[in-house]
């Protein structure tokens, strides 16, 4: 029995004494077994506290793991997710593991340094092919689009330099001998030349040479001298010139005084005012004239008017284009050179979207007194005579076609739609153009050529009349449009905005992340 004493089966006087002997061993053992268990549950707590408390992790490799990862451990499985995640941004292997080449390798062929920049550069090819870029000029523009977006415009700067100053207006004489400032004359008789408002293209005044019965040469009129500041470079001339009066020809001309020799001329009888320009490659001279001469012929008596000349530098590409290019001739040509006096910049464009309506409310027409506004769409006409009409300016595209329509309750005479068409210098092209009459209300007609702009009219005919127009559309193109209101939208942009002579370093307005930005690239109007 190891340490309890053996007690047999015979009990004499020493039984008892030996049973309560093993019974103390039996005390001393349970307490010794109760000792050690509480030391050992102390150990481990102590342990737990330990391992709660260390900041020693296990090594990986001691940690089994199981899953869909290869690898029976912990540090396996991390390895190979690794390597993996590896393979799809630097590898370069082929085979079932190729995810990088599908991932940075593009179209081209080329590898991009990671998968993210190949997916910036799509996403970027994405938003620019989503924009459509239009180049805009000055003046009506048409623009179309098979998509609802919002405009976002792009102005670069330009600055004209007019070589002839502010003397190409001539409206000012401070000497008041009739002869416009910055002019002399030549082979005139006293009188001949003057400063008048009896024509102009924009209602001031016009430079007017005379022919008279006794004048010795065709060689007559007034020059604009440059000197030499512009040798070597191109430049470009243009006025507004008209002739009045039986056999008047009107000659433009660039002139060098030093060669004694005509560098370029334009020459024309027209009677209406005309566009007349000439492009000088500028020798090496002294003396540089702009002349503008009444060329007819001795013993004629008659007028050449002249107005808005200016002289320009241009580049050698321009020069190339000009007479050759169709937007680059005639009056386009003048729009993009329009008259400044001096030095300008572009200052504060602004960019009208018209909408599909180009016809404004009633209350915005110029009314005849016998007419009355009833609602903005809505026009009484109680005519007491013929030919009462009220009108507005519409700005047109030549050769453009466009739909009118409206409703018309004609009481008492017969409803005449119709309209001038101009220039836009304010040149009239033909007398007024017949749109509808009577009982029509729908018409699509054409602008004719060289027209910008039209004065259109609603009225009556022949005689006394009360006659309603309500709704007035009128459209571009040769559909039909149900009626709008007109609703344009407008950008006013106050700024300045300057370029040098090519327009290779310019100004810039534009819009980024929804707002709009000028970055300036030039000092503009330093007092020297």
């Amino acid at each position: 029995m190891g340490r309890f004493i053996e007690l047999g089966f015979d009990m004499d006087l020493t039984f008892p004494e030996k049973l309560n002997e093993n019974f103390d061993k039996t005390d001393e053992d349970l307490a010794e077994q109760s000792q050690r268990m509480i030391e050992i549950e102390q150990a481990s707590i102590d342990r737990d506290n330990e391992h709660k408390n260390s900041t020693t992790a296990h090594d990986a490799e001691h940690i089994t793991y199981s899953g869909t990862v290869e690898g029976t451990n912990v540090k396996q499985a991390i390895e190979h997710v690794n390597d993996r995640v590896g393979n799809v941004l630097t590898s370069q292997i082929t085979g079932k593991d190729n995810e990088v080449i599908d991932a940075r390798l593009g179209a081209d062929g080329l590898s991009r340094e990671t998968a993210g920049d190949l997916i910036r550069e799509v996403h970027e090819q994405q938003l620019q092919s989503d924009r459509q870029e239009v180049a805009l000029n000055t003046g009506l523009n048409l623009v179309e689009t098979d998509r609802a977006t919002p405009m976002v415009p792009n102005i670069k700067g330009r600055t004209l330099v007019n070589w002839g100053c502010n003397y190409g207006d001539f409206e000012k004489d401070t000497s008041g001998d009739g002869i416009p400032d910055g002019l002399s004359t030549f082979n005139l008789q006293e009188g001949a030349v003057k400063n008048t408002d009896e024509e102009s293209v924009d209602g001031g005044k016009s430079l007017q040479i005379d022919s008279n019965v006794d004048d010795p040469y065709t060689s007559r009129g007034v020059k604009l001298q440059l000197g030499n500041s512009i040798n070597d470079k191109y430049i470009l001339a243009l006025t507004m010139l008209k002739c009045s009066g039986e056999s008047a020809v009107g000659r433009f001309t660039v002139y060098d005084q030093t060669a004694v020799k005509t560098l370029n001329a334009y020459i024309t009888e027209s009677k209406e005012w005309e566009t007349a320009y000439v492009t000088v490659l500028v020798p090496e001279t002294e003396n540089l004239d702009i002349i503008h001469y009444n060329y007819s012929d001795v013993g004629a008596v008659n007028s050449v008017y002249f107005d808005k000349t200016r002289v320009y530098e241009i580049t050698a590409e321009e020069y190339a284009k000009i007479d050759v290019d169709p937007e680059w001739t005639g009056d386009k040509l003048a729009e993009k050179f329009p008259y400044i006096e001096g030095v300008k910049h572009l200052t504060n464009p602004v960019i009208t979207k018209v909408g599909k309506n180009l016809l404004p409310p009633f209350t915005e027409w110029n009314l005849h007194e016998d007419a009355a506004v009833i609602t903005p769409n809505e026009l009484e006409l109680n005519a007491i005579g013929n030919w009462k009409s009220s009108y507005v300016d519409v700005p047109v595209m030549p050769n453009q076609e466009y739909t009118f329509s409206y409703t018309v309750e004609q009481i008492d005479d017969i409803a005449y739609v119709y309209f001038t068409p101009y220039k836009t210098d304010g040149t009239i092209i033909t007398p007024n153009t017949t749109i509808l009459t009577g009982e029509d209300t729908i018409k699509t007609f054409a602008i004719p050529s060289g027209v910008n702009l039209i004065r259109f009219w609603l009225g009556n005919s022949n005689n006394p009349s009360k006659i309603i127009f309500k709704n007035p559309m009128l459209a571009i193109g040769d559909s039909v449009q149900p009626f709008e209101q007109q609703n344009n939208d407008y950008i006013y942009i106050e700024t300045k905005l300057a370029s040098n002579l090519d327009g290779t370093v310019s100004d810039e307005f534009y819009y980024r992340d929804d707002k709009p930005y000028v970055l300036k690239k030039w000092e503009k109007d330093l007092v020297l």
